[in-house]
């Protein structure tokens, strides 16, 4: 064992001092302790100041919400083109022998269906009706 002198004393003394001010709430003794704590509250307080500006910044947020809708509704709208142009081309390939079949084989499920046959000749009517209305 060995004896502890004034000198091996003093090294816990000071730490303990400074672990004791700092739980006291008071600053460290040591200059370099005390140094490090100032950085690491800096930092601390720089990181909480972003966070709050970035919650605040209600114009970027809204700005981000918009050109987030406008994606959406660009996708939205280039998916409709490509269906209106499939169908496009498939009225292109259809003959007119296909399309008095057609005719046909609709007229035998409104004789079998009337009421729903009816519903849906009443709203081409009033589709047909309001573009001919707008026109003049």
């Amino acid at each position: 064992m060995t004896q502890q002198g004034p000198a091996d004393e003093e090294p816990r003394e000071a730490r303990a001092s400074a672990e004791d001010a700092s739980a006291q709430g008071r600053p460290p003794d040591d200059p370099e302790q005390l140094r490090q704590e100032i950085r690491e509250t800096r930092e601390q307080l720089g990181e909480t100041v972003e966070a709050v500006a970035e919650k605040a910044d209600v114009k970027a947020r809204a700005q981000e919400e918009v050109d987030e809708r406008r994606q959406q509704l660009r996708e939205r709208q280039e998916e409709a083109k490509a269906k209106v142009a499939e169908v496009g081309e498939k009225v292109r390939q259809t003959s007119p022998g296909q399309a008095q079949q057609a005719v046909r084989q609709a007229q035998r499920k409104a004789e079998q269906n009337p009421v729903p046959a009816a519903a849906a000749a009443a709203f081409v009517a009033g589709v047909v009706i309001g573009r001919l209305s707008r026109r003049r």
